[in-house]
């Protein structure tokens, strides 16, 4: 494949990064195209090589165009390949070159149907739909792959039929290390990990940091308190908002929470500053020299709430924000910056509700570390001033009721409490596994599932497991 990525680049993506409407769920040209190019391409390659033949079926390795190897990769490769068992007709149609004279033309003209074919390529969905459709739907949403072959053998037996069945095999495939990297891949696209930024160099060189690998660790810190969080602790949806477990595996993040060096099989240490899901240094990174409340505001708004903030004019952004870098940071801290430039029509409508939240964040400063002050540095690295951290605020605008905070921890509470959040959290799950825009009615039982502080396991497989497997 690695000789191939040119061709693997030309897929269009099937990868959800941002929302469905970014997904084409219809079959199209492009997708054709692509698929016919690197069938072609690595059946050539394969055929080349007796090792990758051999590895199709040991009846090719040294005779690719023979009967015995074309029947070998009807009876093996093809039903994998096409996720059923193949009648007589697709083996007749598949089979029509025939044994030939020349050397793997038969094996990789066969290959070649076989990774091009639109039973490998596409999801065809049968209504109602077959037992091995059924476990195509499990494996894709649980995995992102094909069934394995309990999944198959599950479905020969017909052992697909009911919901107590297709939920025992989600929660089994979830533990597997495919259904691990796909649990991880719904918080990256969740909290927009992807957009997580490049911390400030400036910031980064005076600890004697390197940005990029910066960020680097602490998104892969997040993928560790995941990992141990989710299914190693089995932890409900509150203690992933709440825990203030960390997991750095080096010491410059360590030394950002504050705490010794993780290593895998160590237990786990605290850092109580930064607890949960919100706490994380990859969310509280800042591109700037200084923090931003507006984005760590925006971030809890629209990650964890699903609270949907309209961008400004990009006109105005752009006069804000030279508007911000002309304020004397001598004289001012940032949350003093942020209210006078943000607390002025047509800005304070939605920074009514941005602001709150993201002020509560600056006990955080641009590296995610805990602070007690905020510490202005001029280009040289000099300390030039000092201001106190002021993260009361007397409304944090979340829920039916008036909330005032007075330090982080206030933030963290009430989110893992918060409808909203677990709302939030259902649809984007649902959102996620199956690629597209939810109904309300849809995630009523996955809403449940996190009020009753079931594990965050049991609630993807609440999630993934419904009636819509059978439909």
């Amino acid at each position: 494949m690695a000789e191939s990525a040119d061709l693997v680049a030309q897929l269009p993506s099937d990868r959800l990064h941002e929302s469905p409407d970014e997904l084409d769920p219809l079959p199209s040209q492009a997708h054709t195209d692509a698929s016919l190019r690197l069938a072609i391409d690595l059946a050539e390659r394969i055929a080349a090589s007796r090792e990758s033949r051999a590895a199709l079926a040991t009846e090719c390795a040294d005779q690719p165009s023979s009967e015995p190897c074309v029947e070998a990769l009807l009876d093996g490769f093809a039903p994998r390949a096409f996720r059923r068992p193949l009648s007589q007709a697709e083996r007749d149609r598949l089979s029509a070159t025939g044994p030939s004279d020349e050397v793997d033309e038969t094996f990789t003209v066969l290959v070649a149907r076989l990774l091009s074919s639109p039973a490998l390529t596409f999801h065809h969905w049968s209504s109602p739909p077959t037992p091995y459709d059924v476990a195509s739907r499990i494996a894709y949403t649980t995995t992102g792959g094909p069934p394995d072959d309990v999944l198959v053998g599950a479905a020969s037996r017909d052992e697909l039929s009911t919901p107590t069945q297709i939920r025992a095999q989600v929660t089994r495939l979830l533990e597997s290390p495919w259904g691990r990297r796909r649990v991880a891949d719904f918080f990256r696209y969740w909290l927009r990990l992807d957009a997580v930024p490049v911390p400030s160099r400036r910031a980064s060189e005076r600890l004697g940091l390197d940005a990029g690998e910066l960020q680097r660790s602490a998104l892969a810190e997040v993928d560790r308190f995941v990992e141990q969080m989710v299914f190693t602790r089995s932890a409900e949806f509150r203690e992933l908002i709440t825990s203030p477990l960390v997991y750095p595996e080096d010491d410059a993040l360590a030394g950002l929470y504050g705490t010794a060096v993780w290593h895998d099989g160590d237990p786990p240490v605290e850092a109580p500053h930064h607890r949960g899901l919100l706490g994380r240094v990859a969310l509280l990174l800042s591109q700037a020299d200084r923090t931003s409340p507006i984005m760590r505001g925006i971030r809890l708004r629209e990650r964890l709430l699903c609270q949907e903030i309209e961008p400004p004019d990009l006109e105005i952004i752009d006069s804000r924000v030279d508007e911000l870098g002309a304020i004397d940071r001598t004289e001012h801290s940032t949350r003093e910056a942020t209210e006078r430039l943000t607390g002025v029509t047509p800005c304070y409508s939605c920074h009514q509700l941005i602001n709150p939240p993201g002020f509560v964040f600056e006990s955080f400063d641009p590296l995610g570390a805990y602070r007690t002050a905020e510490v202005v540095y001029d280009e040289t690295g000099r300390e030039i001033a000092r201001h106190a951290v002021d993260t009361t605020v007397a409304d944090l605008r979340i829920g039916p009721e008036a909330k005032s905070a007075s330090r982080f921890d206030d933030v963290v509470d009430l989110v893992a409490d918060q409808a909203m959040a677990h709302v939030c959290v259902a649809d984007s799950l649902v959102e996620f596994y199956f690629a597209h825009e939810v109904e309300a009615c849809a995630t009523a039982d996955v809403v449940d599932a996190i009020a009753g502080s079931q594990s965050f396991v049991d609630i993807i497989v609440t999630a993934i497991a419904t009636e819509e497997m059978l439909r």
